[in-house]
């Protein structure tokens, strides 16, 4: 639970209360458990990447952060609403190979 907590950014629980503290762990362990899952995908697809930062290893949480902090554009044509990443992040191809096996 530590890393749940630590990598979720919930160390210091908002109440003092039980009950409230129990809601806010069981919203953020599927979050957890979902950006866990995305960020090993990532991962496994980032060779490319960990050669061009010349890194042993790359720590998921820090993968975590690179991928969620990845600038994006909301586009809106006719009816449709589309995220357009930019295209010189360099997390933009491993996240595209993971979308595509997903």
């Amino acid at each position: 639970h530590s890393e749940l907590k630590s990598d979720m950014d919930v160390e210091r629980l908002p109440s003092g209360k039980f009950a409230t503290n129990a809601t806010v762990l069981r919203a953020a362990m599927p979050a957890f458990n979902v950006l866990r899952r995305i960020g090993q995908g990532v991962l496994a697809a980032a060779g490319d990447v960990a050669e061009r930062l010349q890194v042993q290893r790359l720590r998921l949480r820090t993968v975590l952060q690179d991928i969620m902090c990845v600038a994006c554009r909301h586009v809106r044509s006719g009816h449709r609403h589309v995220v357009k990443p930019a295209k010189d992040s360099r997390w933009i191809g491993a996240i595209r190979l993971l979308n595509a096996r997903l």
